[in-house]
């Protein structure tokens, strides 16, 4: 497995992005709208990325199917000092997300705000910061309109083994509810890499993901809810192709 460096200050997206990785990707979330078949949930997942079709000018489109709100185009550009992108949803009246971001290699700041075409106002906007070192990744966050205040910290144990820990505070000022949320991850071969987590409601996690030939992996991947067992556990098979294409 391979880890890239991310050039930084990146995207708004990177802020926080070590920590969501860590304990949210790779498990057993699906879209909203996703196929269900007794008792199995099924969705389709297509990503392809550009990468550095003019210099520090990347695309991405994402397409899963059946849920056309959560597919989507992004163009993202991002240089030394700054990074800005623009989304798309892939939809008649689409949600469009606009982002920017300032700083350097060690810390940097900025703010997203999406506009809904079908409502025609602003849904969300965003703020954050972060602060990147070779071995710590922490994050502030105010999303949802400022209403959900999310604090993250990533800490880089042994990078030869991918080892990690990651902790996500959240704490919503509407509700006055908070989550705590933290995770470890380490990858006992090259070629694969074991997830866990917990959160303060008892709902754990685990995945193993395996590098099948290069560039294809497998996930399987566990969640419940340790309060109610028997009815919430979840498992979930996932299948991907990654790869990044370079422009010459």
């Amino acid at each position: 497995m391979t880890e890239k460096m991310a050039k930084r200050p990146g995207i708004y997206s990177d802020i926080g992005k070590k920590t969501r990785d860590l304990l949210y990707k790779d498990y057993t979330q699906q879209p909203p709208a996703h196929f269900h078949y007794n008792q199995v949930d099924c969705s389709f997942n297509f990503s392809l990325q550009l990468c550095e079709i003019l210099p520090g000018l990347n695309t991405l489109l994402k397409v899963i199917f059946p849920d056309p709100k959560s597919s989507k185009v992004e163009l993202e550009c991002s240089h030394d000092y700054f990074g800005i992108t623009a989304t798309t949803t892939l939809t008649a009246k689409p949600v469009l997300k606009f982002s920017g971001v300032i700083g350097g290699n060690l810390f940097s700041i900025g703010s997203r705000v999406s506009f809904d075409r079908s409502r025609e106002n602003l849904t969300k906007y965003d703020a954050g910061f972060s602060l990147t070192t070779s071995f710590l990744d922490a994050s502030l966050t105010l999303n949802d309109k400022f209403d959900i205040l999310t604090g993250s910290c990533y800490l880089n144990v042994r990078p030869l083994t991918y080892t990690a820990i990651a902790a996500e505070a959240t704490y919503q000022l509407s509700s006055r509810e908070n989550v705590l949320t933290v995770g470890i991850q380490h990858a006992p071969t090259q070629s694969t890499l074991v997830k866990a987590k917990i959160n303060s409601f008892g709902n754990v996690g685990a995945s193993v993901k395996q590098a099948l030939f290069g560039f294809i992996f497998m996930t399987l991947a566990g969640e419940a809810d340790l309060r109610e067992f028997n009815r919430s556990a979840r498992l979930s098979l996932g299948l991907s192709l990654s790869a990044c294409m370079d422009q010459p």
